[in-house]
């Protein structure tokens, strides 16, 4: 397979065989609010990715989109319609990232300045959660969420984020625990809970957050364990 990350915009301008060369094409995505893209100067509009979507899709690309949540000027309103307006666009999956300050970038500057806050851990975790949730239901695949940042450049790179070394994972088990709290609420004498297999790590959660914060709520020991 031939990959290419672009922005929407150069695929708009590119003529088509400039682009039938690759197999896979995944365009830059930040945010589908015009408010929000020219916060960030991106230097083009909302309706500028739908036109690049709509292209690759024509020339048959495989197409994903790479999205941003909790940029300067964004909310969480903001970020859950941009998912709605991507979801509606039909890409072939899409990359969810948190944003994390570096050094020496404006984004670092504002933060300084006090004019940018970046979203806290638990906040990123659980908005993601929610954003993957809609793409699920359209049946798009998430094939990544979270940065990887190799422990040498965390420490010299990372000013402030919501950044964990097992991001994803984390999502992963958030969404997990809410299913879990669907299932116990619709039989409130469950104490076991069976999982399909390849999902036990998830559903029990990093250091078993997921059996504490459920033990805690129903006040009672739950098992979790995978499905036979």
């Amino acid at each position: 397979d031939i990959r290419i990350s672009i922005r929407p915009d150069t695929v708009a301008n590119l003529p088509d065989d400039g682009l039938v060369s690759f197999t896979i094409v995944e365009i830059g995505v930040p945010s589908m609010d015009s408010d929000v893209l020219r916060v960030i100067r991106r230097g083009h509009d909302p309706e500028c990715v739908g036109r690049a979507i709509r292209k690759l899709k024509r020339l048959r690309i495989q197409t994903g989109c790479q999205t941003m949540l909790g940029l300067p000027g964004a909310s969480r309103a903001s970020d859950l319609e941009t998912a709605r307006k991507i979801a509606t666009l039909g890409p072939d999956f899409v990359r969810i990232h948190p944003t994390l300050v570096l050094r020496q970038t404006p984004l670092a500057q504002m933060f300084e300045m006090g004019e940018y806050t970046p979203a806290a851990l638990e906040e990123a975790i659980d908005l993601t959660a929610d954003v993957w949730d809609i793409y699920e239901a359209a049946g798009i695949p998430v094939v990544r969420c979270g940065f990887h940042l190799p422990e040498s450049q965390r420490v010299t790179a990372l000013l402030e984020g919501p950044w964990h070394p097992a991001f994803g994972q984390r999502v992963r088990s958030r969404r997990w625990r809410r299913r879990l709290i669907r299932r116990m609420c619709e039989d409130p004498l469950m104490a076991v809970v069976e999982v399909p297999p390849g999902n036990l790590s998830d559903a029990i959660g990093q250091h078993g957050e997921n059996i504490h914060w459920l033990e805690k709520r129903f006040g009672r020991h739950i098992r979790i364990r995978e499905r036979s």
